[in-house]
């Protein structure tokens, strides 16, 4: 098939129709929330206090998954699910007995990957801690790494009301051919009495972000509505297009290796085309979580057209995050890195060789959900409340930045027939601004605006 004209990509699409007076005022938040998310990245006693408010949340809800910090010795901590290893399928069987007397069980499978159930007690030290000794015993096992890539840790920089909110559909344009199917892996949807036709039609099977169940106060979770924007940041770049919501992270914004790489195999199992990952994870030796690098290499090798698309991370710095980090041995993954809203490099925006491209990341006008946020949780003084029925909100991170290239990857693809998501990146690469010598943001295009 010969290669199609390139497609430029219309970012005059997505005029931003707030008054300048609008603009300022919502600048004012936003500079809040590149500020929190720079306190983030780089202190770890924040870290440390926000995760022992969800651990204590948490323990009134013993069935969903319990974290706790796994430290570094070059970096800041991380976060582990308690009470879960990993193991790879070939290293299980000889290991067997090892773990039988500890009392770890076999808890589930995706892949080549299984998942290992721990006693409670067992591990006294940390799961870190246990791992490494097993490990000693000659069973590679790995911790289960939650990959929550920090929007759960809202603060007083979280979600802002916006007057940014645009009509369905955004744009009109002239397709030649359905986009392809893209699976938004993520918290989940709410929809509930909105009338703007965002997150409704076309989007199946629609997983519910149920927005506050830890514990139920009557005030959003600490990643309540998460999906709903990323949602909406694809319905307005390419608004035909058959959206899958798969609920992968819960309203705490909390989920895991493993857990994520079952999720990515029943999207493509179930059609999509293109996967978008606004989550991920560092390690804390480096290396790739198991369960991400065995779906990751699965679908490179049968599913080779999907694009699986994903936040680079807010840790301002080059540690790799993953699965984004896949992006500088896949061909089939895709770092995106964020822009602030004048387009430069994001100070926040993790970083590195790795990354593919940048977009813009700081305050992108997106859906949101109806409620109050929980204040004392997010440790922000004035918390707001989104009213009924069509809110929208300004958020930052590179959550909003990886979902606007799978939407303009799909629209190249509905407006070229027999282009494929691979290649669709290859046109919008084209006319996108090429990365300077050496710069770690990779390649720079603006689609929707900033803040």
């Amino acid at each position: 098939m010969a290669t199609p004209p390139k497609m430029p990509f219309p970012t005059h699409d997505y005029p931003d129709e707030r008054t300048r007076e609008q603009r300022q005022r919502e600048r004012r938040e936003v500079v809040k929330q590149a500020a929190s998310l720079l306190r983030l990245a780089t202190d770890d006693a924040e870290r440390r206090r926000i995760v022992g408010r969800i651990r204590e949340r948490r323990a009134g809800a013993p069935r969903s998954v319990q974290v706790e910090l796994v430290p570094r010795a070059d970096g800041p901590d991380l976060v582990a699910a308690s009470g879960r290893l990993l193991i790879r399928e070939r290293d299980l069987a000889a290991n067997r007995e090892v773990l039988r007397r500890l009392g770890i069980t076999e808890a589930g499978r995706t892949g080549n990957v299984t998942l290992l159930d721990v006693p409670a007690g067992a591990a006294p030290d940390g799961i870190a801690a246990l791992a490494a000794r097993i490990r000693k015993d000659g069973a590679p096992v790995s911790v289960d790494h939650v990959a929550p890539l920090g929007a759960w840790m809202k603060g007083e920089g979280g979600p802002e009301p916006t007057t940014g909110a645009r009509r369905f559909p955004a744009v009109e344009f002239p397709q030649k051919s359905p986009p392809p199917a893209i699976a938004v892996l993520d918290s989940g949807i709410s929809n509930a009495g909105r009338t703007d036709g965002y997150l409704g039609a076309n989007i199946a099977p629609a997983d519910v972000d149920p927005l506050d169940i830890f514990p139920t106060l009557g005030l959003l979770d600490a990643d309540a509505g998460h999906g709903s924007s990323v949602v909406g940041i694809v319905q307005q770049v390419v608004p035909p297009a058959a959206i899958g919501s798969y609920r992968v992270a819960d309203s705490d914004g909390i989920t895991t290796s493993f857990d994520v790489a079952d999720k990515m195999r029943l999207a493509v199992r179930q059609g999509a085309m293109i996967l978008n990952l606004s989550l991920g994870t560092a390690t804390e030796d480096g290396n790739p979580p198991i369960a991400l690098q065995d779906v990751v290499d699965e679908l490179l090798q049968d599913n080779p057209e999907v694009l699986i698309v994903c936040a680079a991370g807010n840790d301002a710095s080059t540690t790799k995050v993953w699965p984004a980090a896949f992006a500088e041995t896949h061909p089939n993954v895709v770092a995106v890195a964020a822009l602030d809203a004048a387009g430069a490099p994001a100070p926040w925006s993790s970083h590195g060789r790795w990354v593919t491209c940048s977009t813009i990341g700081e305050g992108v006008a997106s859906t949101y959900v109806v409620g109050t946020e929980d204040g004392p949780l997010i440790g922000d003084p004035t918390p707001d409340t989104f009213h009924p029925p069509n809110p929208w909100a300004v958020w930052s991170g590179t959550s909003f930045a990886a979902p606007q290239i799978a939407g303009a990857v799909a629209r190249i693809c509905s407006q070229n027939v027999g282009v494929g998501p691979r290649q669709a990146l290859k046109l919008l690469e084209a006319d996108a601004t090429p990365a300077a010598a050496g710069s770690p943001y990779g390649w720079t295009v603006e689609i929707l605006p900033g803040t």
